[in-house]
């Protein structure tokens, strides 16, 4: 009787979105950028917690202020993440407003990112 060997081939796990935040977090704030995670739970209002109302919805997840004063806006996606209608019709206005508007995947992105500001 042979020995039968099973593979078990398992699909990497995608890193999840809130470590790739805090490296870009801790990354722009070295770089002498102001930069704050936008927390978008919902609002906990006498126990109870409430969605966000229409017009926070699809703020990104990092707003930031670059060292020239400069408005940027940030969603971190992991390899797989999508962006949703929302979070493209924020775009949408943050650009028709002359911010900038970013889907970083990794903290390699942020870097090239700012290389393009400050080469």
């Amino acid at each position: 009787m042979s020995a039968r060997t099973h593979s078990t081939t398992r699909k990497a796990k995608p890193t999840p979105e809130k470590f790739i935040e805090r490296e870009i977090l801790h990354f722009l704030r070295l770089s002498g950028w102001v930069a704050i995670k936008v927390r978008t739970s919902g609002r906990i209002v006498n126990g109870k917690v409430l969605s966000l109302p229409k017009d926070e919805l699809g703020v990104s997840d990092i707003i930031a202020c670059d060292p020239d004063g400069r408005f940027h806006a940030i969603e971190v996606k992991n390899k797989v993440g999508r962006q949703s209608d929302y979070q493209r019709k924020f775009e949408d206005n943050v650009k028709a407003r002359g911010g900038r508007y970013v889907v970083l995947r990794s903290l390699d992105e942020a870097v090239e990112y700012l290389r393009n500001f400050y080469p």
